[in-house]
């Protein structure tokens, strides 16, 4: 399992760009890999970055072939004093 922030994808490649613990990497999804945000199905091309900055994070389910088979993504963020601060798919700030 990988979490990190969505910053790139390719739809046409069937891949994202992941940035991890202070590192990119590019992940290939199953041609049948299961997407849902708040538990409803989304799509690949819905993971692009929210705007400058601003990216959705996810948790991928890497498979013994070293294929993303599910996919849950996440994107919140709530007003605190005036400011908006984003938080990740386990609650914490960002």
């Amino acid at each position: 399992m990988v979490h990190g922030d969505i910053v790139q994808v390719l739809t046409e490649e069937h891949k994202l760009l992941l940035a991890s613990n202070g590192q990119e990497v590019y992940l290939v999804l199953e041609e049948d890999c299961r997407i849902f945000r708040q538990g409803a199905p989304a799509t690949l091309a819905s993971l692009r970055p929210v705007g400058p900055g601003a990216y959705q994070d996810a948790l991928c389910w890497i498979n013994p072939q070293g294929r993303v088979g599910l996919l849950l993504v996440n994107y919140h963020v709530e007003e605190e004093n005036g400011m908006l601060v984003a938080y990740d798919i386990f609650g914490n700030r960002k």
